[in-house]
């Protein structure tokens, strides 16, 4: 958590900078629900540029996170030899628990970046929040996190 811990909160900073300008220009209240679909890219009504365009905006936060996280497991290659690994008796142990490590960074990322979307919202009184928002929210927070897990 020392390196990587740190880039984790770039999530919240994302979600809080997507979220600003419905804050601001919106008049009525959002849904929770509303909101987690218009974080996993919206409707697409049609594909143009405008579209890809969009689309390539909305992925900045995950791209910089498969950028970054990419070489979590590799930098122990590179401070380390081949000959430790190759003496480590617990290797699979070890690489499991990496793993593991590497997908609960991208679960913590992307509830960041979901209660960054949200926290605007809540601000400023204009989020209703129902029981069938959350399950969504839950379904989108674990679908994208294996998803940047899958990718990195």
């Amino acid at each position: 958590m020392k390196i990587y811990g740190k880039y984790l909160f770039m999530a919240f900073i994302w979600g809080c900078i997507f979220s600003l300008y419905g804050v601001m220009y919106t008049k009525e209240t959002l849904s929770l629900q509303q909101l987690a679909i218009d974080t996993s890219f919206g409707v697409i009504s049609a594909c143009n540029r405008i579209t890809v365009v969009i689309l390539l905006e909305r992925m900045v936060p995950y791209i910089v996170f498969i950028i970054l996280f990419s070489t979590y497991i590799y930098q122990h290659f590179c401070y380390s030899s081949v000959y430790f690994f190759s003496r480590c008796t617990k290797r699979w142990q070890w690489f499991i628990r990496e793993q593991l490590r590497l997908f609960i960074y991208a679960l913590i990322y992307m509830v960041l970046m979901m209660l960054g979307r949200v926290f605007p919202y809540i601000l400023c009184n204009k989020l209703s929040i129902d029981i069938i928002s959350i399950e969504v929210v839950c379904i989108i927070v674990g679908v994208f996190s294996i998803w940047l897990f899958t990718a990195s």
